[in-house]
């Protein structure tokens, strides 16, 4: 079976509330809901990525080994769990209580400037000299990479969609 690559669209903090987890929530749990599982994208170019998204700054990128279905957006509710849902160019879609064995987190990635709201910064650091304090904060960032990464290396982090 073919491995595909994803990706959901979140915040920096939900990303982290995922990986932490291994649990994702969607906003529906309603069986008859088509809404009730995890929205993400396959890495083809062509989805409608201009969207209105409820949170953004981060990625959090994953792999599915099941099932492949080309399904329309207009599909009857509800639909079939332990299936990727290929709605191009809208989405794909795990529903909510498919097997977390399918899905695995692989990356979490941040856009440009969104992890420094990840990182604690104490007030004092405000008192050192600049060349001081811009060291020591790339520092922390490295650190909290290093943390995040290490959560999902050598693909051990399932993810639950719940439903």
């Amino acid at each position: 079976m073919k491995i595909v690559r994803l990706y959901h669209i979140t915040s920096p903090e939900n990303a982290l509330s995922i990986l932490d987890s291994g649990k994702f929530h969607p906003v529906s749990t309603h069986p008859l809901n088509n809404d009730n599982g995890l929205n993400c994208f396959s890495f083809k170019p062509g989805y409608r990525l201009g969207q209105c998204f409820t949170d953004t700054g981060a990625k959090v990128v994953m792999e599915w080994s099941g099932k492949v279905f080309t399904t329309h957006p207009d599909e009857s509710p509800p639909l079939p769990v332990d299936i990727l849902h290929d709605q191009f160019p809208w989405r794909c879609f795990i529903r909510g209580g498919s097997n977390s064995a399918y899905l695995r987190i692989v990356a979490v990635r941040f856009d440009k400037g969104k992890i420094d709201n990840l990182i604690y910064v104490p007030q004092w650091y405000k008192a050192l000299p600049k060349p001081l304090r811009v060291v020591l904060y790339r520092r922390k960032k490295l650190l909290k990479l290093r943390s995040i990464r290490q959560k999902y290396q050598h693909g051990r982090q399932h993810l639950e969609v719940l439903g």
